[in-house]
C-alpha cells in the first residue's frame, strides 16, 4: 500500500519527533538515581550535609553523597541519591561544622517517581556524636551543635537489611513518561506546521483568540516555572535580592504595616524604603491567611504580577484587529 504525501510528510514529522526525543528519554532513565534519602531540615548555619551508606563495606567516603546546606529560616528538602543494593545502616552528618541549630522534620527513602519506600521515625535517628542536645517535640526533632561539634552524625538502622532494587519495568515507565513529556507536544507542534487551521492562516482575524491563547499560555508557563524549587530555599543568581525582600516580608509579619517598614540589614534605623512594597503586603496577606510558609507565599505570590499583562495583550489584539500594530515599549512593560 503506498503511502500518499500527506501522510508521507506526517509520519516524517512524527518520526523525526520521536527519534530525538526517545534519545533523551532513555538518557534521563539511565542517568537518574533509583532511590533517594530524602531529608527535609532547616539549619541555621550554612556548610555541607552528608549521607553515609553500609551497603556491605562499612561506612567510607566512596559510598556517601555531598549536598550543600543552606541556612535559612524555612525547611528545605535535601534529595541525596542512592545506589541499589542492601542497606545495613546509614549516617546522615547534617553539617560539617559546629555552632548550629537544625530542625529535622523528617528522613525517608524514596523512588525515582517520589513515592515512599521507607518513612524512619525521629526516633530511629539515634544520636551518634558531635551533636551537644537533642529533643523530639511537636514532631520535629532539634539539634543544637557546639562550637567544638564538628563531626555530627545520626545513625539509622532500619533493623533487617533494607534491599533497594529498581524494576526494569519500572524505569522503562520513568523513560515512557519522559518520552510522552517531551515528544506530545512536540508532535503536535509538528502537525500544526504541516496543516495550520484557518485561524493559524489569518491570525489577525481573531486578535481576542490570540491575546487568550497568549495570556493562557504564559500564565500557566509561569505557575509551572514558580513550582520549580518549590521545596527549595532562597538562593540563586539574585540571592541577596531575594533574602533582603523575605527579611522584608518577615518584619511585617510582626510589625504594623507602614510604608517605612523595616529591613534590619544595614543598621539603624532599619527602614530602606526603596519601593513601594505591594509584592511584600501581598506575600504576607498569603502567610496570614493561608498559613503558607514565607518562601513557598513569596512564590505564590508571584505569579499575582502576571495578571497586569492581559490588558498589553488586549491592546495589542485590539490594535490588530483595526489593522495597526503599536509598538512601544513603554505601552508593554508594566
Amino acid at each position: 500500500m503506498k503511502l500518499s504525501f500527506p501522510k508521507f510528510q506526517l509520519a516524517l514529522v512524527l518520526v523525526l519527533a520521536a527519534v530525538p526525543v526517545a534519545m533523551v528519554a532513555l538518557i534521563c532513565s539511565a542517568s537518574q538515581p533509583s532511590f533517594y534519602f530524602e531529608v527535609s531540615l532547616r539549619s541555621s548555619s550554612s556548610g555541607t550535609a552528608q549521607t553515609f551508606y553500609d551497603i556491605g563495606k562499612g561506612f567510607n567516603e566512596h559510598d556517601s553523597e555531598r549536598l550543600p546546606l543552606r541556612s535559612a529560616q524555612s525547611t528545605a528538602m535535601y534529595r541525596f541519591p542512592l545506589p541499589e543494593g542492601e542497606y545495613r545502616l546509614i549516617r546522615f552528618d547534617p553539617l560539617d561544622h559546629g555552632n548550629a541549630h537544625l530542625v529535622i522534620n523528617y528522613a525517608r527513602i524514596v523512588d525515582m517517581f517520589g513515592h515512599t519506600l521507607r518513612r524512619f521515625s525521629l526516633g530511629e535517628l539515634r544520636v551518634g556524636n558531635g551533636i551537644s542536645a537533642s529533643e523530639i517535640k511537636d514532631g520535629r526533632m532539634s539539634l543544637t551543635l557546639g562550637p567544638a561539634d564538628n563531626d555530627s552524625n545520626l545513625i539509622i538502622n532500619p533493623g533487617t537489611p533494607l534491599a533497594l532494587h529498581m524494576a526494569p519495568s519500572a524505569r522503562l515507565l520513568f523513560a515512557g513518561r519522559t518520552f510522552l513529556l517531551y515528544f506530545l507536544p512536540l508532535g503536535a507542534l509538528g502537525m500544526l506546521w504541516l496543516k495550520p487551521p484557518s485561524f493559524l492562516k489569518q491570525p489577525f482575524q481573531r486578535p481576542l483568540l490570540w491575546a487568550v491563547a497568549l495570556f493562557a499560555a504564559c500564565l500557566i508557563y509561569c505557575v509551572w516555572a514558580a513550582s520549580i524549587g518549590w521545596n527549595d530555599i532562597t538562593g540563586g543568581p539574585y540571592e541577596f535580592r531575594l533574602t533582603q525582600t523575605a527579611i522584608t516580608c518577615f518584619y511585617m509579619l510582626r510589625t504594623p504595616l507602614t510604608l517605612a517598614y523595616q529591613t534590619p540589614v544595614l543598621g539603624p534605623p532599619w527602614s530602606v524604603p526603596m519601593e513601594f512594597p505591594l509584592y511584600q503586603w501581598l506575600v504576607v496577606f498569603v502567610v496570614k491567611v493561608f498559613g503558607t510558609p514565607l518562601d513557598q507565599a513569596g512564590l505564590l505570590a508571584y505569579p499575582s504580577f502576571y495578571s497586569p499583562w492581559f490588558q498589553r495583550i488586549f491592546f495589542l489584539g485590539s490594535s490588530a484587529s483595526h489593522g495597526r500594530i503599536v509598538c512601544s515599549s513603554s505601552r508593554l512593560l508594566p
